[in-house]
């Protein structure tokens, strides 16, 4: 009897989670969050951070064009994951759209800074469509995928212990700023600076999302541990909240392909800060993840536009054609910006969606979109045919969600580890017809669930969600 009623329970909760697959879920819910943020941003963010430059001015015409493209977007979106890229542009627009419209509604931002970044996200969008490219597979490719991510743990682990990395080990989420500078000097050095991002951002979520995929809860609860330490010794807060990423991937799209379930995550996260701040007048939930999360990439994006809009370019002069181009400051573009703001030593970092036009103004918006949109649409090509999608989005999401909320496209291609990210998934391409008759192609490597359907899997594929040899 208990499992004839468990399985009433799981397929009532598959029922239900299959039917908010329908647009009018994601609209709804869209509209939701929406109102979520702007309750956060007043009863919050306002009173507790205006003289950070989080105001509020009655702008009735702003405030209603702000909705106005609001939904007007969020009629745009895919509804269904079909694809890497349907799922990554809810995110970008969930995560990082949606607060910067409703500080724009709010504060009476720039119009121009507005409208670039949504040129920007409607070119990303356009060159992310149609069918993927064809890709080659590596042979034995998923087993090496699998040996490189092992490998990496294990060298980035022993490195942070071998430094001496311990000497600054601290937990304390408040202090994380008094120890991040000289941890940063300890575990940061030559090629090994990349490994210890890459690892947490990259190998530790694609692990992490295998052990659950295969039921195996001692060996996800190790990894998740292992982020545990790496926060600890590296005191980059993110790293600690990379598992709950990928628990949101596995928990809530296991067994279905709605969209809708963005906004009602967020939507939760805004809300329970907000009950923390309400009940126990706390600044931290809500300071973390409704000011940090949405809003401080909100307010630094209009300040980037509005700083480049009177001083010179970069030109990439700081990056990889700082051989051609004199770079045209004295510090760094981050610091410049945090003096700019009246906050010396601040860092302040910001989504591509602003440094394009720090780089080379409309013109960098146009090449960021460009550049942004074939990124997507190859790693759409490398997914296609090969490994299930929350898989595959276990090991691009960090870096993506990096790229969107806090870095520049060429930093996170290269430090942040969205190019790693593309070759791993790369090396676990397997042939379609080895989705088709679900064989498994790394057994000997112990991870033929990477390419091995699961139930839900192949009913969403009949529904045409999943086709091998396309994708949409």
């Amino acid at each position: 009897m208990r499992d004839v009623n468990g399985s009433q329970s799981v397929q009532t909760r598959h029922h239900i989670l299959r039917r908010i697959e329908g647009r009018a879920w994601l609209y709804t819910l869209g509209v939701i969050f929406r109102v979520a943020l702007e309750l956060a941003y007043k009863d919050f963010v306002f009173p507790w951070y205006e003289g950070s430059g989080f105001t509020m001015v009655d702008n009735a015409e702003k405030y209603t064009e702000s909705w106005v493209l609001y939904v007007g977007l969020l009629l745009l979106l895919p509804a269904k994951a079909r694809k890497p890229s349907d799922f990554l542009i809810c995110l970008a627009f969930f995560s990082f759209l949606a607060p910067l419209l409703v500080f724009y509604g709010f504060t009476d931002a720039s119009r121009w800074a507005l409208y670039c970044v949504l040129a920007q996200y409607g070119i990303v969008s356009l060159v992310r469509g149609g069918r993927p490219i064809r890709v080659p597979v590596v042979r034995n490719g998923p087993a090496l995928a699998l040996g490189v991510a092992i490998a990496g743990v294990v060298i980035a682990t022993t490195w942070m212990i071998a430094s001496g990395g311990l000497a600054n080990f601290n937990l304390d989420l408040n202090a994380v700023y008094d120890f991040r500078e000289e941890a940063g000097n300890t575990v940061n050095v030559g090629v090994l600076s990349y490994i210890v991002v890459w690892v947490p951002a990259v190998c530790g979520p694609l692990l992490l999302m295998r052990a659950l995929r295969g039921g195996h809860r001692a060996l996800a609860l190790g990894i998740v541990l292992l982020h545990v330490f790496w926060f600890g010794i590296t005191s980059h807060k993110a790293v600690l909240f990379f598992p709950a990423l990928v628990l949101f991937l596995h928990t809530l799209f296991k067994h279905s392909r709605a969209l809708s379930l963005i906004p009602v995550g967020m939507s939760l996260v805004v809300m329970i800060s907000l009950i923390s701040f309400y009940a126990t007048g706390s600044l931290f939930l809500s300071g973390m993840f409704v000011r940090r999360v949405f809003f401080t990439s909100s307010h630094l994006t209009f300040t980037y536009f509005e700083f480049f809009e009177h001083n010179p370019f970069v030109y990439w002069s700081n990056s990889f054609l700082s051989s051609l181009v004199n770079y045209p400051y004295d510090e760094s573009v981050a610091l410049i910006i945090g003096n700019y703001l009246n906050e010396p030593n601040a860092w302040a970092n910001n989504s591509f969606f602003s440094t394009g036009y720090m780089h080379a103004g409309f013109l960098g918006v146009v090449i960021y979109g460009l550049v942004a949109g074939a990124i997507l649409k190859i790693l759409d090509s490398l997914v296609s045919t090969a490994v299930p999608l929350w898989i595959s989005l276990s090991v691009v999401v960090v870096p993506f969600f990096t790229l969107v909320t806090s870095a520049d496209l060429t930093t996170t291609l290269l430090t942040h580890g969205l190019g790693f990210a593309m070759v791993m998934l790369y090396l676990m391409k397997v042939p379609g017809v080895a989705r088709i008759n679900s064989v498994d192609m790394a057994a000997g490597a112990g991870i033929g669930d990477l390419s091995r359907d699961s139930s839900e899997e192949r009913s969403q594929r009949s529904d045409g969600v999943m086709q091998p040899g396309r994708v949409g």
